[in-house]
């Protein structure tokens, strides 16, 4: 059964975001000022260790090979921008957008009363909560910041075809240096919600927010981690100044979450992610 079973065909979303008053173009690309000499293992694993939510059974979890996203909520200009963003990101780490119709697996929804939306939708069979904990559920409606997020991920067996249609093509494609430990499953991100606050959110340029949403919706990011061994879009609402854009550790970071092997033992899992993501920052 999926954990969160979300049917979005009749979705109210009535009131729009007003999180930027022009239609948003996309910035060119904005490089932060990372010495590559300062990418050393330690510091990248401080950052590896602040944002990676390990899945229950303490694994790196990442998205299958396809991914059938909805955005909305916000202007339709609003949401076209922050979905193209989001290909745009998945595309860089290998996961394209489903072709075929499809049910999303990816939710993200604008509101400016996200409680009253979330109540509603829950009430119509929207959004039900099956197979998440209580006090994760408990957590995610009790948050305040900005933008939140509530994902389920799933072990799949590497060997043949997985449910969903996921082989071990998709997870066993690079193998970092030290790890020889494998297990026979790994750790999909399945189904995922973020939920935009927009009042909270008025005055954040619209392309920050599109790389902060699609930071968090490719990874299994830990909710309101914030970052200081690197320049990180993670900052956006937490230092006034911060990166507006994916900074390259942010880019760095998710590339190797995409390269590192899924099936290695859960003992094993940050120190190759980190190493991944040391030799992303120094290509």
């Amino acid at each position: 059964m999926r954990a969160l079973a979300l049917v979005v065909s009749a979705l109210a979303l009535s009131t729009p975001a007003t999180v930027d008053a022009q239609t948003p173009r996309a910035p060119e690309s904005i490089a932060d000022p990372l010495v590559v000499k300062g990418a050393n293992r330690a510091r990248t694993l401080d950052y590896v260790r602040a944002v990676t939510e390990l899945s229950p059974s303490g694994q790196v979890s990442k998205r299958p090979n396809q991914l059938c996203p909805l955005v909305a909520g916000a202007r339709p200009e609003i949401n076209r921008y922050v979905l193209a963003r989001l290909r745009e990101v998945a595309n860089e780490v290998g996961v394209q957008f489903a072709t075929r119709s499809c049910q999303p697996d990816l939710l993200v929804l604008f509101s400016r009363e996200p409680e009253e939306m979330l109540r509603k939708a829950r009430a119509r069979g929207k959004i039900r909560y099956d197979d998440i904990s209580i006090p994760r559920v408990d957590r995610f409606r009790a948050n305040a910041y900005p933008v939140r997020w509530l994902s389920r991920t799933m072990e799949v067996p590497i060997q043949g075809q997985a449910d969903g249609g996921f082989t071990d093509t998709a997870f066993v494609t690079f193998q970092a240096p030290g790890s020889r430990i494998v297990q026979p499953v790994a750790s999909v991100l399945y189904h995922s919600m973020v939920v935009v606050d927009a009042r909270k959110a008025d005055g954040v340029p619209v392309a920050a927010l599109a790389d902060y949403v699609s930071f968090v919706a490719l990874a299994n990011i830990k909710v309101g981690a914030v970052q200081s061994s690197y320049d990180s879009i993670l900052e956006l609402f937490a230092a006034p100044g911060s990166s507006k854009r994916l900074s390259n550790a942010d880019k760095a970071y998710l590339r190797a979450v995409y390269k590192v092997r899924s099936n290695i033992g859960a003992s094993d899992q940050l120190a190759p992610l980190a190493t991944a993501m040391v030799d992303e920052l120094q290509r």
